[in-house]
């Protein structure tokens, strides 16, 4: 679809309360499924931009801003216990990504990841509990960070980078809805 001056019948414009709205569009715009799911979850995305105004086209499934934040929430914790799991262990797949910053000491390593697995453990346990913002902005860049010492400072290869966009991109992601939920 291209831009234009006025936006496709059904077209539904988003304002800025509500990021994922979803409406009833005009039925030459949209191919049905079987099953009539939103085309943002099943990846056939139309929009256009008019006047900075995204336009999405979607069929039934109205996902709650609360259904989605808890969404983020479990993510999030799941991630933060496992990794948090994972640092108590002292992973020594893990002692690697120390050497890019002159740690090769292993006594010195497995403190570090017992005081990085507590954080993480209470982290998670915070974000189901009761998410605060400098915490999840915290979990975002340390998302980031972990995923940098993998690449680019790490040894392994720039995938092990983009895979774990998920690590910061989730938590930022929460952090902007709870913001905007007040």
């Amino acid at each position: 679809m291209v831009g234009g001056s006025n936006p496709p019948p059904g077209a539904k414009k988003l304002d800025t309360n509500s990021f994922f709205e979803v409406e009833r569009v005009h039925p030459a715009l949209l191919k049905t499924t079987s099953r009539g799911g939103c085309f943002i979850w099943s990846a056939r995305l139309f929009f256009f931009v008019d006047k900075s105004a995204l336009y999405v086209f979607c069929m039934s499934y109205n996902l709650s801003m609360n259904k989605i934040t808890w969404i983020l929430r479990i993510a999030i914790f799941g991630e933060f216990l496992g990794h948090g799991v994972f640092a108590l262990q002292g992973k020594e797949s893990w002692f690697k990504y120390f050497d890019a910053f002159g740690i090769s000491n292993p006594d010195t390593i497995t403190t570090l990841l017992l005081l990085v697995g507590i954080i993480d453990l209470v982290l998670a346990i915070m974000v189901l509990v009761k998410p605060i913002g400098p915490l999840m902005l915290w979990m975002a860049f340390w998302g980031l960070w972990t995923a940098l010492i993998r690449w680019p400072f790490g040894p392994d290869p720039v995938w092990d980078f983009f895979e774990r966009w998920t690590n910061w991109g989730a938590p930022l992601a929460l952090y902007y809805l709870w913001k905007k939920q007040g």
